[in-house]
């Protein structure tokens, strides 16, 4: 992208709010959100935009019961 001159880096951030039971998933969005600001920081000089997407949680009946919180 430094050679072209320029581009885009879309990541997807956080869905929903930290849960306790969900140790991998809050690791690998906070490292996501770690990521998306270090470059775009480093790489905004060289015309590289770096933004993330951050979507609520979709309303399934799967993802209701992973999010809500363990007794």
């Amino acid at each position: 992208m430094r050679d072209a001159g320029g581009g885009a880096i879309i990541n997807f951030a956080r869905a929903g709010l930290s849960q306790a039971n969900m140790v991998a998933y809050n690791c690998a969005k906070a490292e996501s959100e770690a990521l998306t600001r270090t470059l775009a920081w480093k790489e905004g000089d060289f015309g590289i935009r770096v933004n993330a997407v951050a979507p609520g949680l979709v309303d399934t009946a799967s993802n209701i019961a992973a999010m809500k919180p363990k007794d």
